[in-house]
């Protein structure tokens, strides 16, 4: 298994029209797998399966069945590269996936379903499916493979991430933009110069919880990419901030940074 070298891994598959995700674990999350069900069961609680739950159980099978061919067509045409690639190394897994109940509801359209593939009493091993659609119609949107990080990537994290929060701090946002990774979003790169004026005191924290893994081009499991917070005061205002780190691959790196007034 490609994660299992430094952690247990866990999958997230993605279905929404806009890509969005934070990457921190929802309060309660671990808790719902005492309601989990084999994929193919025909209804939950004496209910029939609604059109999400149907094709979140489609693509369990296609997973299950390590039939890529099918899981490809299960993707939404506008499903990104690397998220391709996780789906690519997610099939050929070779363990019992079982899928969590009930789905999560996003909106009209959007619905989250978690999928395991771990022992019970284990780290969490899974994937995550992000229904879109309506009706009998839908396509997975996403691929997110996400894994439950350890203390050392933890302690990597914060390591990584504390040059920006000190250069933000100092009004300097040539240092604080030095560790950086190159896909680091224009929005991100403004709110990181906005916030480094001088008037900034934020401090880094990363909890434990899940953060996504990183696949080189030829699905090799490479990092993993961790959320972590960065609190403080912007001109006297609270300030909380929504990070994600990239550590493990030698070339650690802020992957994501926005901040926003408390």
């Amino acid at each position: 298994m490609n994660a299992r070298a430094q952690t247990a891994a866990v999958l997230a598959v993605v279905l929404v029209a806009a890509f969005a995700v934070t990457g921190f674990v929802t309060p309660g999350f671990f808790l719902q797998r005492d309601t989990a069900v084999m994929p193919g069961s025909a209804s939950t609680g004496g209910q029939p399966l609604s059109g999400p739950e149907q094709f979140a159980e489609k693509v369990v099978g296609a997973f299950q069945t390590h039939d890529s061919a099918e899981v490809a067509g299960l993707l939404c045409p506008a499903v990104t590269y690397p998220n391709r690639v996780a789906a690519d190394a997610l099939v050929a897994e070779q363990v019992t996936f079982t899928l969590v109940r009930p789905l999560k509801q996003l909106g009209d359209r959007y619905y989250d379903a978690t999928v395991t593939f771990n022992d019970e009493g284990q780290p969490f091993e899974g994937f995550s499916a992000l229904l879109a659609g309506s009706g009998e119609d839908w396509c997975v949107d996403g691929v997110r493979h996400q894994a439950e990080y350890t203390a050392a990537q933890l302690d990597a994290a914060v390591v990584a991430i504390t040059p920006m929060v000190d250069g933000i701090n100092a009004g300097d946002s040539s240092s604080a933009l030095a560790v950086k990774c190159g896909a680091l979003s224009d929005a991100d790169v403004g709110t990181v110069m906005h916030y480094a004026d001088g008037k900034s005191a934020l401090a880094a924290k990363a909890l434990p919880g899940i953060g996504d893994v990183v696949y080189d081009d030829s699905g090799n499991s490479v990092g993993m990419t961790i959320p972590v917070t960065v609190d403080g005061s912007y001109d006297g205002a609270p300030v909380t901030n929504r990070a994600s780190v990239r550590v493990g691959d030698g070339q650690d790196c802020v992957a994501s940074f926005s901040v926003a007034r408390g």
